[in-house]
This record gives C-alpha cells, sequence and structure tokens, in this order.
C-alpha cells in the first residue's frame, strides 16, 4: 500500500519526502512502542490523517514535508498536528486571503505589507496543523479558524460561523527550523 502511494507522486523529490516521512514515523513510533519500525500497523483516518491502527495505544503522530523538510511529531493521550510550509515558494494568489482567513487574519495579513505572502503561510500553516490533529482535512471552511500570533511563536485559536462553540483549549508553536 505504501510502495503504491510511492509510486503515484509524479516528481522523484515528492516520492522521496514521502518515503523518508514514512521511515521517520515508522521508525520514531516503533521505538517509542518498542517495536521494529514494521512492529505497527499504519491506517490512514477519513481525511487522510495517519493512525496507529495496532497496538493498542496512547501514542499519536504526525508527519509534514515540503521543499526537502520532513517533521514527524509524536504525543501521548492528545491528538496533535503538524505542519510545514516553504516561505520561499512560489507566492500564493492573494484573492486566496480572503477566502481562506477570518476577518482579523486578512487584516493582518493586509497590514503586513511586501511580507504578506509570509503571514498568510503562517497563518495557513497554524490552520493546517490544526484540522490535520483534528482528522478533519479540509472539510471545513478555514476562514471560520481564526489565529492570533503573538510575535513570538505561540497562537491563539478561535471559531466562527459553523465552527462557534468548538472547543478552543489548543496549543500551537510556529518554528523556524535552523540551516
Amino acid at each position: 500500500e505504501e510502495l503504491v502511494r510511492f509510486n503515484r507522486f509524479r516528481h522523484d523529490q515528492d516520492r522521496w519526502m514521502f518515503a523518508l516521512g514514512r521511515s521517520m514515523a515508522r521508525t520514531l513510533v516503533g521505538r517509542e512502542l518498542g517495536v521494529a519500525p514494521d512492529g505497527w500497523r499504519w491506517r490512514e483516518g477519513p481525511h487522510g490523517r495517519p493512525e496507529i491502527a495496532s497496538p493498542g495505544t496512547d501514542l499519536h503522530f504526525n508527519v509534514s514535508h515540503s521543499a526537502g523538510l520532513v517533521v514527524c511529531a509524536l504525543g501521548r493521550g492528545r491528538e496533535l498536528g503538524v505542519d510545514l510550509e516553504n516561505l520561499d515558494r512560489h507566492p500564493p494568489d492573494s484573492a486566496l486571503v480572503p477566502r481562506y482567513c477570518s476577518t482579523s487574519e486578512a487584516a493582518d495579513v493586509a497590514a503586513q505589507g511586501d511580507r504578506w505572502r509570509e503571514r498568510f503561510l503562517m497563518y495557513w500553516t497554524h490552520k493546517e496543523a490544526y484540522l490535520k490533529a483534528r482528522g478533519l482535512g479540509i472539510s471545513v471552511q478555514l476562514a471560520d479558524i481564526s489565529f492570533t500570533l503573538d510575535g513570538e511563536g505561540e497562537a491563539a485559536i478561535a471559531f466562527h460561523n459553523s465552527l462557534a462553540g468548538t472547543d478552543d483549549r489548543w496549543r500551537f508553536q510556529l518554528l523556524r527550523p535552523a540551516p
């Protein structure tokens, strides 16, 4: 199954980033569970979130890869999500901002001037990580999820409209990898 997915990628770099992410996750999860990398069963949740099918455990993990970087996060007793974005990638279209950002996020993005793309990708990364933690995929209105960034890498989440009343007891940390 993993080999079939590996072969579906059109570009070599995407194939190898997928393989590295799988290898990293299998190794780290196996180590934490005290089994070989192939001693636990991987499954995809309804929207593609990776999960441990067996053995039964309170361990959760999430994987992301982008532009030659791969990250795998592990946690016990709590859902978690991780996302990577390449800030040097082809710039997103500014028309995406009001579609994917809340009103306050869009205003913050607009206030950044020439650095609007980086700020937009910061919001996007937080939203992706949250959706991955919840196992939702992009199945909700992203503008109904709103973040407030504090400048120190921490963020607070709030929910609006269709998501009003959603549990907001989540913790977020934005990190920039060192060279």
